[in-house]
């Protein structure tokens, strides 16, 4: 059992250890009821399945002048921050022309919708070594999520289980706004004025945490973002959004990312798509609350990082 686990338990004594079953991966394609439509619809009934966050249903089996797009998913809990996901199952081993259906899918939506931010996502069951490595060719110049999805029996249950085998790559200038040298200044006021009174509070506390390991941190206003100034130079190794809504949105550079987002994830935490060498995920007072120590570990390892 796992570091993790032990605490949960330790927590609820009243819980008794999970006990191991033994279960099977069995192959969705060809499976007389458990086909694409009934994958559609169980990711339709909850969209976080996929490790995008609680996204919204916009469309399914949308119409477009080269087919149908599965799956039209919207992350619009940001007005400001609206990103559509162009997403396309497959049942079985990817294909050259599922691919590129996927990408051509994307490319409509985003010169139907140009102001709106855009990424392609491929569900498929087997990413094979060949097609990862034209996904990965194409992900360098086109947003695009790989997917591997994996169906479980287990006695009279079947679960799905979905891994990210590429995520989008991380352009500078484009995922990360503390690089943008036209930031313009801002204060506390703008921001108080532009978000809610629990988003600031949950900002404050974090602030807090950072000063326990760099007392002379300190909050650098932005109208893009609320960055960091150490002894009163920039210094965003994290940086910050505060929302109208009761949350804060953060963005740590730590040093695995990757394993950063699962920690995050099983923690319970809202992990939001981001490149390859960052974290973003949203925060609430009660999250904050219950993983105090590990956002510390987490803002310690990407000042760490970041100042190497």
């Amino acid at each position: 059992m796992d570091a993790t686990s032990a605490a949960v338990l330790e927590d609820h004594p009243r819980i008794e250890e999970p006990k191991y079953i033994k279960g099977r991966e069995i192959r969705l394609k060809g499976h007389p009821r458990f086909d694409e439509t009934w994958v559609k619809e169980r990711i339709s009934a909850d969209t976080s399945l996929l490790g995008l966050g609680n996204m919204k249903v916009r469309d399914v089996e949308r119409i477009q002048k080269r087919g149908r797009l599965d799956l039209l998913l919207v992350d619009d809990e940001d007005e400001e921050d609206v990103k559509w996901y162009e997403v396309e199952v497959q049942l079985g081993e990817t294909d050259a022309s599922h691919i590129i259906r996927t990408i051509e899918y994307w490319d409509e939506e985003q010169r139907r919708y140009p102001n709106r931010k855009h990424c392609a996502v491929l569900v498929a069951e087997d990413v094979t070594n060949r097609f990862f490595n034209v996904i990965s060719l194409f992900n360098r110049h086109i947003p695009i999520i790989a997917i591997q999805m994996k169906a479980i029996q287990v006695e009279d249950y079947v679960l799905l289980h979905f891994t990210h085998v590429l995520d989008t790559v991380e352009r500078r200038g484009e995922e990360d706004e503390t690089e943008d040298k036209t930031t313009t200044p801002a204060s506390r006021e703008y921001w108080e004025s532009q978000s809610s009174e629990a988003s600031m509070r949950v900002l404050d506390e974090c602030l807090g945490l950072l000063k326990q390991f760099a007392p002379g941190i300190a909050l650098n206003y932005k109208q893009q973002f609320v960055g960091l100034a150490l002894n009163a130079r920039a210094n965003n190794f994290v940086h910050f959004h505060p929302r109208k809504q009761p949350h804060l949105k953060i963005h740590a550079h730590p040093a695995s990312p990757e394993e950063w987002r699962e920690r995050l994830r099983n923690a319970g935490l809202e992990v939001l798509p981001s490149g390859t060498t960052s974290v973003r995920f949203r925060l609430r007072k009660e999250d904050l609350d219950k993983n105090r120590d590990l956002v510390t570990q987490l803002f310690r390892d990407s000042y760490e990082e970041y100042t190497k």
